[in-house]
């Protein structure tokens, strides 16, 4: 290693030495200055306008320029070497050694285009960075080890709460705009997990944060807290669909077909009243084939929990429906009171003519609701049931006793008739 610092000490000196006087020093130490007789290294370059070193290959061809070579004790350790790659216009990669269990190995590599690899020597992008191991991903190890294949590790060594490691990346819009992204970690109160957070540039002066991993495995986006897995403060679009805030009204999930034309919203409505379980309540919205509103097609009030289908004003009922309802089979549960009754041996049947006078009077059955009553408060249809099967039971029974007269007046028409036949048979007689 002497010899080579000799030679290029020899080579750099004779040059100076035309141009300078007294300006050169080899020591007995060992130390070399150009340009300084009071070198502060082994080697030092001293001049007023930036000093080079240059190492000239006469051979034109692709194999390496030269380098640097460093050695212990006998034993090359390091080396940096510029090699020539590719012919056209003599272009160059800058390569860098280390030594290894027994032999130097190439640790980085700058390439003609500006790409920097790591543990490649044939990187595709500005970094990029090549793990071998062979060991596998544990995603719940136990040990003191980072898991297999992490090539990067950035850390914050200052202790307290919310200290950030952070790493960015920038771009330039159109309009000349720095536009920033950022990623990492900040660390939390206890515990051996920091949150993950990423955000963005808003602002000439401010950033914004947009989403977080919180210690606890929770997941928050639009927010800094999340109580459950994952927590949205805004709007979602599904199946490449497409977010927007308009109709969403205090926040929900949004579904849109493949060329992301908005088909369904499901939102929360209305601000919360802070008493009786009011506000915030559940709809169901469908989308035209434009995308735009066409009504709720299913509505759910927080207070009550009244549904509406078709309708965002359910009222008072458990279930109210614009529209017709088809059903193969339908359960009423009916209160107290269904009308066996009526064939119980005391019950008085109302009297016919007393009926008629009531139909005359009302233009209705009694205890059946009129046009009017259905009109202004609906249809029970448990009671109506109750109330129809009241009206054929009575009409049941009063088919029974005009059967029965008829069968009474039947027998005294034929007594009658054939006393009349007695009669006749007798006069023909005498």
């Amino acid at each position: 290693m002497k010899k080579y610092v000799l030679v290029i000490m020899s080579s750099l000196s004779l040059v100076y030495a035309k141009a300078q006087t007294n300006v050169n020093k080899l020591e007995a130490t060992g130390s070399a200055g150009v340009g300084t007789t009071n070198p502060a290294q082994k080697l030092e370059l001293y001049d007023n306008i930036p000093p080079y070193m240059q190492i000239t290959n006469t051979a034109d061809l692709l194999t390496p320029v030269g380098g640097i070579k460093f050695n212990m004790s006998g034993t090359d350790v390091g080396l940096i070497e510029l090699e020539r790659t590719i012919a056209t216009g003599r272009q160059t990669a800058l390569k860098f050694f280390v030594r290894g269990p027994a032999s130097l190995n190439e640790a980085m590599r700058i390439t003609a285009t500006g790409n920097v690899g790591i543990g490649t020597n044939a990187p595709n992008y500005k970094l990029h960075v090549l793990e071998t191991s062979p060991n596998s991903y544990d995603p719940s190890s136990t040990t003191l080890v980072l898991p297999a294949g992490i090539l990067s590790q950035l850390s914050n060594t200052g202790i307290g709460d919310l200290k950030g490691a952070f790493m960015s990346s920038n771009t330039i819009s159109s309009g000349g705009v720095n536009q920033t992204t950022y990623w990492g970690s900040v660390s939390t109160t206890s515990g051996f997990s920091p949150d993950f957070v990423i955000g963005q540039r808003t602002a000439l002066a401010g950033y914004s944060e947009r989403m977080r991993i919180l210690s606890n495995g929770n997941v928050a986006i639009g927010t800094t807290t999340a109580t459950t897995k994952l927590y949205v403060a805004g709007p979602i679009a599904g199946e490449n669909g497409v977010v927007s805030n308009s109709d969403m009204g205090t926040g929900g999930f949004q579904l849109a077909n493949t060329s992301k034309t908005l088909r369904w919203i499901i939102r929360g409505l209305n601000t919360e009243t802070g008493t009786g379980n009011g506000g915030y309540d559940l709809d169901i919205l469908r989308r035209g084939d434009d995308g735009s509103a066409i009504g709720s097609a299913l509505y759910i009030r927080r207070s009550d929990g009244n549904v509406g289908i078709g309708t965002a004003t359910p009222g008072s009922y458990k279930l109210a429906v614009e529209g017709t309802i088809g059903a193969r089979k339908i359960k009423v549960t009916a209160g107290p009171g269904w009308p066996d009754f009526v064939f119980e041996p005391g019950y008085q049947l109302p009297a016919l003519h007393d009926l008629e006078a009531f139909i005359k009077t009302n233009k209705h059955l009694p205890d059946v609701p009129s046009a009017k009553d259905v009109e202004d408060d609906k249809l029970d249809l448990g009671e109506m049931d109750k109330k129809l099967l009241q009206k054929v039971e009575e009409l049941t029974l009063y088919i029974i006793d005009l059967k029965k007269e008829n069968e009474t007046l039947k027998k005294q028409n034929e007594d009658q008739l054939n006393e009349l036949l007695k009669r006749i048979e007798k006069l023909e007689q005498h």
